[in-house]
């Protein structure tokens, strides 16, 4: 199994940008004391970084040899959905290839938030995320599934010509597609 480095970051947001994602948050958790946020780097290797390897890698990714306080509050960690590879992703890691690190099968960014507060950290991660194209985790840890490998899965097709939209209503509810309505209603003429 290929070992994955987990690097802590800097501020994730400029203090403006963190401050609106405070207010946005808190219209929907009105506990909400303070809000942190910072990158975290997580690093696929296929063979293990020297350490000067690594040094080069945490100047590469602008990781800061000083890091401030792990900063207080529960953590909410946003990383590119799962099973997915982030375009953020691809260029990163292509990056780190053409810088000489032939050990870096593929790096991914996540963004850690601190949340405090006295009430549900579900109505903060629904405002702190897009469900579409994004994951939200409980500890960096489990960011491994990042790099969950699986086999790619047949093709399938979907028998439209034959069968119509009853079909694509089919294929809608057992794959999971989340069409909206207006692809699966009957169209009127």
């Amino acid at each position: 199994m290929p070992e994955i480095l987990k690097l802590r970051g800097s501020a994730a947001f400029s203090a403006s940008r963190l401050a609106r994602l405070t207010e946005l948050a808190r219209s929907t958790a009105p506990s909400l004391k303070q809000l942190n946020a910072e990158h975290w780097y997580f690093v696929e290797l296929t063979a293990a970084l020297a350490a000067e390897e690594l040094l080069r890698l945490q100047q590469l990714l602008g990781v800061p040899a000083r890091l401030a306080p792990q900063p207080p509050g529960r953590l909410l960690l946003v990383t590119p959905r799962l099973g997915t590879i982030s375009p953020w992703s691809s260029k990163a890691t292509e990056i780190a290839r053409q810088c000489g690190f032939a050990g870096i099968s593929r790096i991914e960014r996540g963004t850690a938030f601190h949340a405090e507060l006295d009430g549900d950290l579900a109505a903060v991660a629904g405002r702190l995320h897009d469900r579409m194209t994004e994951s939200v985790l409980d500890s960096v840890d489990a960011a491994e599934a990042l790099f969950r490998h699986v086999a790619p899965q047949p093709l399938m097709t979907i028998p439209l010509r034959e069968r119509g939209r009853a079909a694509l209503i089919e294929a809608n509810a057992t794959l999971g597609l989340a069409l909206s309505n207006a692809a699966t209603r009957p169209m009127s003429n």
